[in-house]
């Protein structure tokens, strides 16, 4: 049987390291699933513009990317002619000329709920429209124009929150009750709509005969270090978790099958893609 094997990625903490943000220690990892025809898809709670200016760096062809944890899949030009985005039009937005498939809650509802309850309830907590770039810097460590391109959030608001535990599982239930959702990043709460990163599967399947119509199977390879990684770790055919030094180690489904990293960030993306590969049948280039 003929399979497309799928790499889905996160980056903070992953593909990127946490206080640096570099991913050069994965490039051995990145060159060989790239030269084996194995897409790298980017799978995170980053902007579309964040995103973008990234890939441009990266040794790998262009794909399709998710942004906001699951909000909304950036097709690549690829993916783009190959599906009928006319009979689609339901799903599909053009946005500053890419088509993106969104999933997920416009930014400015979702602002103007959170904020408006912190207002009634006089919760502690402060968020992405609080903050100036500046201080966007302080409390991530990016660059002054990454911190810009991470302040274009469209469908999420990612927040500290300084309150008790109490008051934010009073906050968890009211954005499930208004069809929201909370998830825990590597340095943020963030508030979006009720998606998550694993859908990027179900359109992956959902149009697998337009993207991939000479093979028979598609198999899943995902990485991730953090709370909202945990529908795509689950949901994957190999599912590797990044050591992380903020938090303790994932535990996923009681059946499924981890590989735990050794090393943190890029570095250990990099040596369990490259172990991973020696144990998987790989395309070879003449089979593309």
């Amino acid at each position: 049987m003929k399979t497309q094997y799928i790499v889905s990625t996160d980056l903070d903490g992953t593909l990127l390291n946490h206080h640096d943000y570099q991913w050069q220690d994965a490039e051995q990892a990145l060159t060989s699933l790239a030269s084996h025809h194995i897409p790298i898809i980017i799978n995170t709670s980053k902007t579309r513009l964040e995103v973008a200016n990234l890939i441009k760096a990266l040794p790998v062809p262009e794909q399709s990317y998710v942004v906001e944890n699951g909000s909304a899949i950036v097709l690549s030009t690829e993916h783009a002619n190959q599906i009928d985005l006319k009979s689609q039009y339901e799903n599909f937005q053009y946005i500053d000329g890419k088509p993106v498939w969104v999933l997920g809650e416009n930014r400015a509802s979702l602002c103007q709920w959170l904020y408006k309850l912190r207002e009634k309830y006089d919760w502690n907590f402060q968020g992405y429209q609080d903050w100036s770039i500046n201080q966007i810097i302080e409390k991530t460590g990016l660059s002054e124009a990454d911190a810009a391109a991470s302040s274009k959030k469209e469908f999420s608001e990612p927040f500290e929150w300084y309150d008790t535990q109490e008051n934010l599982q009073k906050l968890t239930d009211s954005a499930r009750l208004s069809g929201y959702k909370i998830v825990k990043g590597g340095r943020f709460y963030h508030l979006q709509g009720s998606v998550h990163k694993a859908s990027l599967f179900d359109f992956i399947h959902e149009f697998k005969n337009q993207l991939y119509p000479e093979f028979e199977s598609i198999r899943f390879i995902a990485l991730g270090d953090n709370h909202n990684d945990i529908d795509m770790l689950n949901q994957a055919d190999y599912s590797i978790v990044i050591k992380s030094p903020t938090d303790t180690k994932l535990e996923l489904s009681k059946n499924k099958q981890v590989i735990y990293s050794q090393s943190f960030g890029a570095k250990g993306w990099n040596e369990e893609i490259l172990t991973l590969l020696t144990f998987i049948k790989l395309p070879t280039i003449n089979e593309k």
